[in-house]
């Protein structure tokens, strides 16, 4: 049985919590069983049992991956699946446009190296113009305010509300993406 540790992402086969954030435990209940608080995205916390939480899928769809094998760099296209012995398994898509359907094992995360040139940023394989404006899935319109955080990243501003200001551009994206351009 794995442990696992607030904060921790985890999904469970509990019909309304499938997917959550270990809030505490494990603790011993009442009735005498072991469970975990298992916060779902709304913010409320569920009682588990220890034994109906697991780990949280290691990767998500467009995720780049190293495959061990191969050295190779993936992009993962399909899962998380579950295979024969238990583990989750993906269909990732090889450089040369293949496509294999492998373990998690066989995988290590990758983070995408982001390019930045003169007029534009690319983040996760879309290239966002630095003299353009975006708006978000509510609507609301986003633009690169000249600055760049420590790692390169540029930061983002939303006129319409002064608290969303210096917004990294993945934050953005990861928040209220995807973007189209205004």
């Amino acid at each position: 049985m794995a442990q696992f540790n607030t904060g921790d992402k985890v999904k469970t086969d509990v019909r309304f919590v499938p997917a959550g954030t270990i809030a505490f435990g494990p603790y011993r209940s009442v009735s005498g069983t072991y469970k975990y608080l298992v916060q779902r995205e709304d913010g409320t916390t569920v009682p588990v049992p220890v034994d109906r939480v697991k780990p949280a899928p290691a990767f998500a769809v467009g995720d780049l991956a190293t495959e061990r094998a191969m050295g190779q760099t993936v992009e993962v296209v399909a899962g998380p699946f579950l295979g024969a012995a238990g583990q989750d398994r993906y269909v990732i898509k090889r450089p040369n446009g293949v496509h294999s359907f492998v373990s998690e094992a066989t995988l290590t995360p990758r983070q995408a190296e982001p390019i930045r040139t003169l007029s534009g940023y690319t983040y996760r394989g879309r290239t966002y113009s630095l003299d353009g404006e975006y708006a978000d899935r509510q609507g609301d319109v986003w633009r690169f305010n000249g600055k760049f955080n420590d790692a390169g990243m540029p930061m983002m501003n939303c006129d319409l509300y002064a608290s969303f200001c210096d917004w990294t551009l993945a934050d953005l994206v990861n928040s209220y993406g995807p973007l189209s351009r205004a």
